[in-house]
């Protein structure tokens, strides 16, 4: 291609990515922006990677420029529009004081399918201090590896083999979650960590155009996802999970379906995660703050001859913090061991316990 020299005016032929030295002395290097553009089309994520790297490893505030202009380019064109929003977010979250949140958040309700997508949510959310986030996080890596099941099965057929190994892979992603979320580890995997440990600040030059990118899903005609909570409340037992007659109304818009952390941390346990339901990205998932109080903590089921289990006392618990209209659970635990009497005695809720295959009817009386 041809250019004019800054410095002399002279127009001469470069090729793109490849400096060039005029005859006046001034190095010309264009940018290959189109070459880009090109490898956007083809699902190039390699590009991605390298245009992340050329912006952080001595490009000029210059070719920065021209880096930020080729996303923002990108996302005109619907061919290109996906690869550039993903390059996006690696340079967002590698930039010091940058949201890369909100763009992330965008591409998962654009692309809620897409198991990649989860993934990449996932890092994005430990990358920050809020560990509500963190909670979020293991929810969204366990759904990634259900999707990325259900896309195996349909394009090539999942065999034992194949599982098997996804599920390894699972298995390791969650137990280093939740050794991150226990404490017990700096960061939730190698990745975050790496991406953590090379966040820098820019130029303030730039910082006009970072920002312009912070809110390139807007370009992209891209929505914020913003769900409005039901005012009725409804804390989920474990095996609400399992059960579709439930788990199929986790979506209703009129109630605030939430559970404590132990269940989640139960629910990763599960090893046929094909069956993992999916129905459990409208659940909010909570870290019980107030402890047990004696009430709960000495329910005990006549039937089963034995008290709750700690995760049973913590859904309880739950519903009492929330101030919860229901619980849902199979669990005879939590049906037979005289928890609404208690709670309205000395809480004054008036809480009812209800087996999945009810939550249906119930709905339909509180609305």
């Amino acid at each position: 291609m041809k250019v004019t020299c800054s410095t002399c005016s002279r127009r001469v032929r470069v090729r793109p990515g490849i400096p060039y030295p005029c005859r006046c002395g001034q190095v010309i290097n264009v940018f290959p922006g189109n070459r880009y553009l090109d490898r956007f089309r083809k699902n190039d994520h390699e590009a991605t990677r390298e245009l992340k790297e050329s912006f952080f490893n001595g490009s000029s505030p210059e070719r920065k420029e021209e880096i930020l202009e080729l996303l923002f380019r990108s996302v005109d064109d619907k061919r290109t529009r996906w690869m550039g929003l993903l390059a996006s977010v690696e340079i967002l979250r590698q930039i010091e004081g940058a949201n890369f949140l909100d763009l992330a958040r965008a591409l998962v309700k654009r692309y809620p399918r897409d198991f990649t997508m989860r993934f990449m949510i996932a890092n994005c959310l430990d990358l920050t201090d809020d560990r509500n986030d963190h909670i979020e996080a293991l929810k969204q890596r366990m759904m990634g590896t259900t999707l990325q099941c259900f896309m195996k099965m349909r394009r090539e057929g999942l065999d034992e083999e194949m599982y098997d190994e996804i599920l390894k892979r699972h298995l390791s992603k969650l137990g280093s979650e939740k050794r991150f979320l226990l404490g017990e580890s700096e960061h939730s995997c190698t990745k975050v960590r790496r991406i953590a440990s090379g966040r820098r600040p820019v130029e303030s030059g730039l910082l006009p155009r970072i920002r312009e990118l912070e809110e390139i899903w807007r370009r992209a005609g891209l929505s914020r996802p913003g769900r409005v909570q039901g005012k009725k409340k409804c804390i989920l037992d474990t095996n609400a999970f399992s059960d579709i007659s439930a788990s199929r109304h986790f979506g209703n818009p009129h109630v605030h379906f939430m559970a404590p952390l132990a269940v989640l941390m139960e629910l990763t346990e599960w090893c046929n995660i094909r069956r993992f339901p999916l129905e459990m990205e409208h659940v909010t998932f909570k870290e019980v703050t107030s402890k047990i109080p004696l009430e709960i903590d000495q329910m005990f089921s006549k039937f089963k001859g034995k008290e709750p289990s700690l995760t049973d006392k913590k859904v309880a618990t739950l519903a009492l913090e929330e101030r919860a209209d229901v619980i849902v659970s199979g669990d005879r635990d939590l049906w037979d061991s005289g928890l609404e009497y208690q709670l309205e005695k000395n809480y004054g809720i008036g809480l009812k316990v209800i087996k999945p295959e009810e939550l249906e009817r119930w709905i339909r009386r509180s609305n």
